[in-house]
């Protein structure tokens, strides 16, 4: 089963947005970590960083404490998106990647 079917048949067999909200605070912290991982990863390869600067970065203009915050949300789009938003964010917060 694709994470696409998955993220359908979950939203529709929901019946309320604290329902919603409850259940999409249930991922693993493993689960968080893989994808957040590939993410700097992506980011780093967009901006021609090693995986310890894009890391760096990331969390020195506090984009890592925002993908904790909203994991339930940004994990279901695209990475590039992802990244494209993560460098503006970085930039309102003082980063000069974009």
């Amino acid at each position: 089963i694709s994470l696409t079917v998955i993220c359908i048949s979950f939203f529709f067999s929901c019946k309320t947005p604290e329902i919603i909200q409850r259940k999409a605070m249930k991922y693993s912290n493993e689960e968080k970590l893989e994808w957040t991982m590939i993410l700097i990863h992506e980011f780093g390869q967009r901006f021609g960083l090693t995986m310890k600067q894009a890391f760096s970065y990331l969390s020195r203009f506090k984009a890592i404490d925002f993908i904790d915050r909203h994991y339930g949300f940004i994990h279901t789009q695209s990475f590039q998106g992802i990244v494209d938003d993560l460098a503006l964010y970085c930039r309102k917060n003082g980063g000069d990647i974009l």
